[in-house]
């Protein structure tokens, strides 16, 4: 299953469906119609691409991912579940308690 969400997409698709099987599909009988229109593009949007440009790479993630205290006990957390074997039991807890019903 394939969403066209923007004009580029859809040239894209037009390119390639000649080398393609495809099947039309209506929307509306997709799980996809909850997106219609609900994409809101972030304020600074602009900003990080003008800076992708005249940034550096260092200076550019410095910006927009610095590599903090709390990254990196993000990361030892998640490295040290993976050394005792319970990132999939941590992960199947998670899951539980965000799938639970309601």
């Amino acid at each position: 299953l394939v969403h066209i969400w923007s004009s580029k997409g859809k040239s894209f698709f037009e390119s390639i469906k000649e080398n393609i099987k495809f099947e039309e599909y209506p929307i509306e009988k997709s799980r996809g119609i909850s997106r219609v229109n609900t994409i809101a593009l972030k304020s600074n949007r602009d900003q990080l691409f003008s800076d992708a440009r005249t940034l550096s790479p260092i200076q550019f993630f410095g910006k927009y991912a610095p590599y903090n205290l709390k990254v990196r006990m993000k990361n030892y957390g998640r490295y040290a579940l993976w050394r005792l074997n319970l990132q999939s039991f941590i992960r199947h807890i998670k899951h539980l308690i965000i799938h639970r019903s309601k």
